[in-house]
């Protein structure tokens, strides 16, 4: 992100700071690698919510 928002030199309101940001965010994202398995990480996910116990509310005395 610095390396890409290093030259800003006025950082005006919250959405001025939000599309800096997601500028940055978008020249970084073209040198990202992928995660390997990408493509399952849906099926990964719901056998993790599958295994996983329901957490309920206890009431601490």
């Amino acid at each position: 992100m610095e390396r890409y928002t290093r030259n800003v030199k006025r950082w005006r309101g919250g959405q001025m700071i939000q599309r800096w940001v997601a500028s940055a965010l978008l020249e970084a994202e073209q040198r990202f690698r992928r995660v390997r398995g990408y493509r399952d990480m849906h099926h990964l996910a719901a056998v993790l919510d599958a295994l996983a116990p329901a957490v309920g509310v206890e009431q601490v005395a």
